[in-house]
């Protein structure tokens, strides 16, 4: 059985490979035990163990973590998301479940909750410099200090 890292490749950027493999782990012992018990052959208990493993939306969560390993500068409605969480206890949860992969990723970033999210960030993101010329700071940090 391969669990984990040894699955498939995962950037580290998240810091979720261990997570992923005690998960894992105890996902297969589990099918490995439904076998072992005759509740199910070895054939269907892999099977069931892939489609738990697989029902963690393991795609969305690499393309996120994909992007999150890119390390780009935040865009003006990422910088926007974090003013939102700020005070804002139940969507932070929320939010560092996704990043640790105990969400779905599709949950928190659909579009309906992105957009009253967004609503309530305009009107806490006025008092932040960053925003006042976003475009102008945001070329800032995509220049090459050492050009």
């Amino acid at each position: 059985m391969l669990v984990g890292d040894a699955e498939c490749f995962k950037d580290q950027c998240t810091a979720m490979g261990m997570t992923h493999a005690f998960r894992d782990a105890e996902l297969v012992t589990a099918a490995l035990d439904r076998w072992l018990r005759g509740d199910a052959s070895v054939a269907e208990a892999m099977e069931s163990y892939e489609s738990r493993r697989r029902s963690q939306n393991a795609a969305a969560y690499y393309d996120y973590v994909c992007t999150l390993a890119e390390m780009r500068p935040y865009r003006h409605d990422e910088l926007q998301l974090f003013v939102a969480l700020r005070g804002n206890q139940q969507e932070t949860d929320r939010f560092i479940a996704t990043h640790a992969d105990v969400a779905p990723v599709s949950e928190f970033f659909q579009a309906s909750n992105l957009f009253l999210l967004n609503d309530a960030a305009k009107e806490s993101s006025a008092g932040f410099a960053i925003f006042d010329d976003f475009a102008a700071t945001s070329r800032t940090y995509q220049q090459n200090i050492f050009a």
